[in-house]
């Protein structure tokens, strides 16, 4: 187990590299560290607050959401090299396998609500017009996920007019922003995690809502935190028999994907826990805290 501390502003986001050798940790700030070689000193971006962060799967690339912006950097040794910033009041992103992405946010202040955008290449900020509106007027997006394996992404959102606003998850087509499968599902804003068969969950406040194989036409397995506490963040384990959740109760629970009963719990004394990854060939794990500690350890599945 390694404490890497990111500084007082906390640690809303972290993300390993493709490599599984470097972390990025968003609070105030996008902090990367080396983490096999102590030579190598972090690098720092100031930002806004940063609720999502994401490497390019295969570049030194890495992609943010700060404050109200989504913004893509090169990284090195020497710091930050920005390529592209969208001013949009963005939500959230979801990063396909060759580095495109959908984007969720404000782009025309003169419309109500969010919009979904394509980037076939965000870095070069080459956007990808879809035949209509894949989102609609008033819509808030909570949650992307791009399904792994698939060019279809899966998104959580509001719809309705206050104070009947309910939450639906729809996956769609990337080509398109069509949609190919939906369910309405509670009346809170949630966050999405999608494994590689397709199962996805939803977070919401402190329950989970699992739609294995991704089939919307079911209702979803329903999983309670016991502490009653919210959950903050979500990750799937790249083997998809693992989950993770972090949550107000300054906890990280792992579910049993098979059965989706907690097998194990670690309490780390860092805060309340707020963000969870798994490096991508699932040997390491990291939780980042609202102290600005980041727990890193090997995962003994």
């Amino acid at each position: 187990m390694r404490v890497l501390d990111a500084g007082a502003n906390g640690a809303g986001a972290v993300c390993f590299s493709p490599d599984g050798r470097a972390l990025a940790v968003g609070g105030r700030a996008v902090v990367v560290f080396s983490l096999f070689d102590d030579r190598r000193l972090p690098v720092r971006l100031r930002t806004g607050a940063v609720r999502q962060l994401a490497f390019h799967p295969h570049l030194p690339r890495l992609f943010a959401l700060a404050g109200n912006d989504f913004r893509v950097d090169d990284i090195s040794d020497s710091g930050f090299r920005p390529r592209f910033q969208c001013l949009a009041y963005a939500d959230r992103f979801a990063l396909g396998p060759d580095g495109g992405a959908v984007l969720s946010g404000r782009f025309d202040l003169e419309r109500n609500g969010s919009r979904l955008r394509r980037y076939a290449d965000v870095s070069n900020a080459i956007d990808t017009d879809w035949p209509t509106d894949p989102a609609g007027d008033g819509n808030l997006h909570w949650g992307l996920a791009w399904v792994p394996g698939t060019d279809r992404f899966a998104v959580a959102e509001w719809e309705g007019e206050f104070p009947e606003y309910r939450t639906a998850v729809t996956v769609r087509a990337a080509a398109t922003g069509g949609v190919v499968a939906k369910t309405v599902w509670g009346s809170s804003a949630c966050t999405l995690a999608a494994a590689p068969d397709g199962t996805l969950i939803a977070a919401a406040k402190a329950v989970l809502a699992v739609w294995p194989g991704g089939d919307l036409a079911r209702p979803p397995r329903t999983i309670a935190n016991d502490s009653r506490k919210h959950f903050t963040g979500i990750a799937f384990h790249p083997s998809g028999r693992y989950f993770a959740a972090t949550s107000n109760d300054a906890t990280v629970k792992l579910y049993d994907t098979a059965s989706w009963e907690a097998v194990r719990t670690f309490v780390w004394d860092i805060g309340r826990t707020l963000s969870v990854a798994f490096s991508p060939d699932g040997a390491l794990a990291a939780v980042g805290s609202d102290t600005g500690k980041v727990v890193v350890w090997d995962v003994d599945l």
